[in-house]
């Protein structure tokens, strides 16, 4: 008996177009006396699975179910593919401040509107504007222009922005601020200067923690340091809630009462309610 074994090229694809063409059936032949015997011989190569492009759509979803103390990483990219013009507007009972000052004692319509400046090359400053009417009454009024640059990285889970403005007030004195804040999760921390134009100058010192108990409810308690104005300084502790009711409208509420003040300061606690849009 004679036997001899010859290697032959592929014949027969039985896999998938992509196998086929990277993956060859050898066969080997052995031939004898009486026969031709064909032993298929397949090579299966290393198959390898990307899972970076898979399940895009449970990463996104991850990523929308943080919560609003949290700084997704994912914020930067949403922000340069939202809408480049945000704003709002509310009706409040009154115009005034956590401070304790009252601009417009009597029911006020506020608006604000900011714009991303990314077309620009500057994908994390706004410019902005903001004006206040008293409904019943044309003083006090204010017109607020300025700028803020937005999420600046200051390490340890910390992000920051600064903003400046120019308060334009009808019957008072311009005002020039200048606000620095730091939030870190829920804790945010604040510092505003205030230049007034011919009147003493201020300082105050903010700091707050927001609290979710369920989606639609916010709160935040603050505290509140002032220096100037030509007034005794002053420590404050308030609250502000906000409870939304579906499609950017929500119910507002505020409360700011002194913790410690010098006998005779003329401001007083300052309870507010509104009902804002934004968008």
């Amino acid at each position: 008996m004679r036997a001899f074994v010859l290697s032959a090229l592929p014949l027969v694809a039985i896999a998938t177009p992509a196998l086929a063409q990277t993956t060859p059936i050898n066969f080997d032949i052995t031939v004898t006396d009486t026969k031709l015997i064909a032993t298929p011989v397949v090579e299966i190569p290393d198959i390898k699975f990307d899972l970076a492009t898979t399940n895009t759509g449970a990463t996104e979803s991850a990523a929308e179910s943080q919560s609003a103390g949290e700084l997704p990483a994912l914020n930067a990219e949403k922000a340069e593919s939202g809408s480049i013009i945000s704003g709002g507007a509310s009706v409040n009972r009154r115009y005034g401040f956590s401070d304790r000052y009252v601009q417009i004692d009597s029911p006020t319509a506020k608006a604000y509107a900011s714009v991303n400046l990314r077309d620009l090359g500057l994908p994390h400053v706004t410019a902005d504007a903001f004006v206040a009417h008293g409904l019943k009454t044309k003083r006090n009024r204010e017109l607020d222009l300025g700028a803020t640059v937005h999420d600046i990285s200051l390490g340890g889970g910390v992000t920051g922005e600064f903003s400046v403005s120019q308060y334009v007030l009808a019957d008072l004195h311009d005002i020039t601020t200048f606000v620095g804040r730091m939030s870190r999760g829920p804790v945010d921390v604040s510092i505003t200067q205030y230049l007034v134009h011919q009147e003493p100058d201020a300082t105050k010192i903010e700091v707050g923690y927001t609290l979710t108990p369920v989606k639609s409810i916010s709160l935040r308690p603050l505290v509140v340091f002032e220096h100037g104005f030509g007034l005794s300084d002053e420590l404050v502790g308030g609250a502000e809630a906000s409870y939304s009711v579906g499609q950017g409208f929500s119910v507002t509420g505020a409360v700011y009462t002194a913790l410690y003040e010098k006998h005779g300061d003329p401001r007083g606690t300052v309870v507010d309610i509104g009902v804002s849009f934004n968008f």
